[in-house]
């Protein structure tokens, strides 16, 4: 069974080191860890985490703008994935978007990551733009949207 919860602060270190786990060279720095989940106290930027034993494996970030849902962050470890994982934490920020009047749901994911591209797209996400260079080693990002 996945457990979802809203982040909090003693949260923040097992957060930060998932994040260099999965993400490696495009990792989000500590300070920016720290930022997103001090940002998650307004009402339109929203950290949820996936726990197993007590731990963080998995978690999730969503900033809301008006009618517009932005998913900047789904990651959960390794030894975690293939358990649905991703799929409750993306579930959970589509309902909170919903829930605060979104009309769709926007994300980057880099062109080279065919498994993410693969999971977004069987949850309907489609490519709308695409921008240059945009990751580390020159790697380009694409735009996703699904309408919700």
């Amino acid at each position: 069974m996945t457990r979802l919860r809203s982040a909090r602060p003693r949260d923040l270190a097992q957060i930060a080191r998932l994040e260099v786990e999965v993400f490696g060279a495009n990792a989000w720095s500590t300070d920016a860890v720290l930022a997103e989940n001090s940002a998650a106290l307004s009402s339109s930027r929203h950290v949820l985490v996936s726990t197993a034993g007590g731990a963080v494996v998995g978690y999730a970030v969503l900033l809301t703008v008006g009618d517009v849902a932005d998913i900047l962050r789904i990651a959960v470890l390794p030894e975690h994935q293939r358990q649905g994982r991703a799929t409750a934490l993306l579930g959970a920020l589509i309902d909170v978007a919903r829930g605060q009047g979104c009309r769709c749901a926007l994300l980057e994911v880099a062109a080279d990551n065919s498994v993410a591209l693969k999971f977004y797209e069987v949850h309907g996400f489609e490519e709308i733009n695409r921008r240059g260079r945009y990751y580390a080693g020159g790697i380009d990002a694409l735009v996703l949207r699904k309408s919700l």
